[in-house]
């Protein structure tokens, strides 16, 4: 989640710079791209390194949140939030849309 935040922070900056929604999203990608990725990197190795340990829960504990730490920093953050965002548009500043997130006054 807190990958999604970085990512909608920084479109929301490329579009109140003046960026179409279009040209925002990928800006926002390549901002948040070497932030992201080496969050996710620490968190899976922390993670993996529970696969060390001696208890058999801790092992698959560790396994199972390093999969999904990688699934979310890749999948989630490269197709699935740009689609959503994509797919949403002006949606993405509800309520009272980009004017509002601008600081204008509705």
């Amino acid at each position: 989640m807190d990958y999604e935040v970085f990512l909608v922070a920084r479109v929301l900056e490329a579009r109140r710079s003046g960026l179409s929604e279009m040209d925002a999203i990928p800006e926002g990608l390549a901002r948040t791209a070497g932030l992201i990725t080496s969050a996710a990197a620490i968190m899976i190795v922390v993670f993996a390194a529970f696969t060390f340990g001696s208890f058999l829960v801790v092992k698959m504990i560790g396994f199972t949140l390093a999969v999904a730490v990688l699934i979310d920093a890749t999948l989630v953050r490269i197709v699935i939030g740009p689609a959503l965002l994509r797919i949403a548009g002006d949606w993405n500043w509800w309520p009272g849309g980009l004017a509002t997130a601008r600081g204008a006054r509705p």
